[in-house]
């Protein structure tokens, strides 16, 4: 995970070396903790990409590989006995780039897509796997954004 100045907080997954990325932004203006999982397919692999509980004013980012299927974005609030409840729920069959915004509060929390401000005016890529990395992409992401 990597946060920059604009405390959006970003998460990566490295399925193959130097491939085109797509993301989803999901920022909090909710009254509650917010999360929000991303499950797809990259071939025959399932993977499941979880934000951690984010505070009110707070945004998450994943990147996630460009050839990903079969996606399913779900944002979930969380009360104060830690119980979620789905928020909503997105589905597509090809990979896509969203921003979403959660607002409301807890009792009647909502979800909208929100246009997306460039991160740069470059496509993300996802850096080549470095062979001193272990499963983290903490210390290879940060070159997609310098």
């Amino acid at each position: 995970m990597i946060t920059n100045d604009n405390n959006i907080i970003i998460s990566c997954s490295l399925q193959s070396s130097n491939s085109p990325a797509k993301y989803i932004t999901v920022t909090n203006k909710g009254n509650y903790t917010a999360s929000f999982n991303l499950s797809y397919k990259v071939g025959k692999r399932l993977y499941n990409d979880r934000s951690p509980k984010f505070a009110p004013g707070k945004s998450y980012m994943i990147l996630y590989d460009a050839k990903a299927s079969s996606l399913t974005l779900s944002a979930y609030c969380y009360d104060a006995s830690d119980h979620s409840k789905l928020i909503c729920k997105k589905k597509s069959s090809k990979p896509f780039t969203k921003c979403l915004s959660l607002g409301g509060t807890l009792p009647k929390p909502n979800c909208s897509e929100v246009s997306c401000s460039p991160i740069n005016s470059i496509p993300p890529e996802l850096p080549p796997q470095n062979p001193c990395c272990c499963s983290c992409c903490c210390c290879c992401c940060p070159k997609i954004f310098n």
